[in-house]
Parts: C-alpha cells; sequence; structure tokens
C-alpha cells in the first residue's frame, strides 16, 4: 500500500486514509480483524451462529427459607450462582456464597 502526500491511499478501488485514530476505511474504523461492517450472501442466522455464549441453565430454590438462584449439576446438587435476601446476614453466610454447593430439591 502506497501513500501519497495526501496520506491517502487506493487498496482495492476503497479509499484507505491514516488519521489520527488509525486506519479508516470508507468513513469507518478498521479493527484487529478488518473493517467493522460485514457483507456477506449468507443468511445472517448462518454467519452469526455460535457467536453469542451460551448461558447456563439456572433454578431457582428456596434452601433454609432463603431463594438462590442455582446453577444445577449431574449429582442432584446445584452450584450456588446468587442469593436473593434482604437480610445483609444472610450474605455473610458461607451456605450461601456464589460457588456454594447445596442440595437441589426435588422437582415433581
Amino acid at each position: 500500500m502506497a501513500y501519497g502526500a495526501s496520506g491517502y491511499s487506493s487498496a482495492g478501488g476503497r479509499e484507505m486514509a491514516y488519521g489520527a485514530s488509525g486506519y479508516t476505511c470508507a468513513g469507518s474504523p478498521l479493527t484487529d480483524s478488518g473493517p467493522v461492517m460485514l457483507w456477506s450472501v449468507m443468511p445472517m442466522e448462518l454467519v452469526l451462529e455460535g457467536l453469542s455464549p451460551t448461558l447456563p441453565t439456572m433454578r431457582d430454590v428456596v434452601v433454609d427459607g432463603r431463594l438462590l438462584q442455582v446453577e444445577p449439576g449431574p449429582d442432584g446438587r446445584g452450584t450456588v450462582v446468587r442469593l436473593v435476601s434482604g437480610r445483609a446476614q444472610d450474605y455473610l453466610d458461607p451456605r450461601f456464597q456464589p460457588g456454594a454447593r447445596v442440595p437441589l430439591p426435588v422437582e415433581g
């Protein structure tokens, strides 16, 4: 890519410019992986497939009178993700801290 005196270059029929914020292509900034805009003939669902993170399945359970958001495990126990309580003392109880394992009630 050759630069003229004005700081512009033609690359593949597109005007490229280098400014204080870095390279731009037709007015949109370039990222480490290329231009910000993606043009494709493929359906958007196929292009973006797998890009969104999958969220773990959560359950709301009551343990000892406290509402917990728990990620179920295969062994009938769950990992505490969040405690929902209006009592400040509940947050100091190690049984309800995020990452603690609690038994899940049987659904039925």
